[in-house]
């Protein structure tokens, strides 16, 4: 677990995963797969915004709403998965509504019907 929670910080420092949309901030924090025991994605909406730096932009922060977190033993999945989780990220409705759900297993359950390759 440090090996990942190090490697994720370290990422992070060199290429954030802050990506600004309309209405709120996403982040996709993620690190090398020599680091991951377990293949998993984690969504984590924090109690209240934390602050991410831009992808494409290191100098400017923005605050996030709503992390995915991925660990993925097998590298060469991680190109398809952030292509299905950026295609999730842009999905307005689906976004808002799990960041206005109160209810966890409504949440889980809709992230649920989301297929991740």
């Amino acid at each position: 677990m440090k090996k990942y929670y190090d490697g994720l910080i370290n990422r992070e420092k060199n290429f954030p995963t802050g990506l600004q949309l309309e209405d709120y901030g996403v982040s996709i924090p993620h690190t090398d797969p020599e680091t991951v025991t377990k293949d998993f994605i984690a969504v984590v909406r924090p109690s209240f915004p934390i602050m991410f730096s831009l992808m494409e932009d290191n100098d400017k922060n923005i605050p996030v709403d709503l992390c995915f977190f991925i660990g993925l033993k097998d590298g060469k999945r991680s190109p398809l998965v952030l292509v299905e989780l950026i295609s999730l990220i842009q999905n307005h409705k689906l976004i808002l509504s799990i960041l206005n759900e109160k209810n966890r297993e409504k949440i889980i359950e809709k992230i649920q019907e989301v297929r991740f390759t």
